[in-house]
């Protein structure tokens, strides 16, 4: 019988994070994390021995293969480089955040600006800042078709800021949303696909079935 796992699980937690198996992304629940892995519940065709990639909070895409998989939850083997803090001030809930490359129009002080987007949520993104972007200024953003009026700059370092919608994306809107980048990365030079290291160098937004850094 194979042993589930070789060291004892750290932390026990009740995180959102995306899996990203056989090219399809998928929305779970992580219920432990340690140095060595992650327990997750699971979902229909994850198997023993699968290659996975998977994001939750900032961090991420982290590759990983599945080990076991029993009464609903699956575990899978990866290295975590760090714990999340267990600190009462490190509780509180965030959007995972999916990385991704893509292209988005910026609409802000009267201006229009084509901007990088480096990750994305329900609640927001992340893109590369433009001159003049100031915290607390509203602005408009469209990513793959769909766009976010009303949305805030939330914090801007290093060269990137942080954009708050104005309010949650519905799940099947995100989901949509995901599709279209999709199907755009699969024929356009200037989409880039989501990068992993170790188990798969590349694992594209392809096929999903049901998607910021730090907003």
């Amino acid at each position: 019988m194979m042993e589930r796992r070789k060291t004892e699980r750290s932390i026990a937690t009740f995180k959102s994070a995306y899996v990203i198996h056989d090219g399809a992304i998928h929305f779970v629940t992580l219920r432990n994390i340690s140095l060595s892995g992650i327990c997750s519940d699971a979902f229909p065709g994850v198997c023993v021995g699968d290659a996975i990639a998977f994001c939750y909070d900032c961090e991420g895409p982290k590759s990983g293969v599945v080990r076991w998989v029993a009464n609903g939850r699956f575990g899978v083997s990866a290295e975590i480089g760090k714990l999340p803090g267990t600190a009462p001030g490190n509780q509180r809930l965030r959007s995972v955040r999916l990385p991704l490359s893509q292209t988005a129009s910026l609409f802000c002080g009267g201006r229009h600006e084509q901007v990088a987007v480096h990750n994305l949520s329900l609640r927001g993104t992340c893109i590369d800042a433009v001159p003049g972007l100031a915290i607390g200024q509203l602005v408009s953003i469209s990513i793959g078709g769909q766009s976010f009026e009303q949305a805030t700059v939330r914090w801007h370092a290093g060269g990137r800021a942080g954009i708050c919608f104005a309010k949650p994306v519905a799940l099947q809107h995100f989901r949509d949303l995901v599709v279209r980048l999709q199907n755009h990365g699969a024929g356009a030079a200037g989409a880039v696909p989501l990068q992993v290291s170790h188990t798969r160098p590349e694992l594209t937004l392809a096929n999903t079935n049901p998607v910021s850094s730090a907003v």
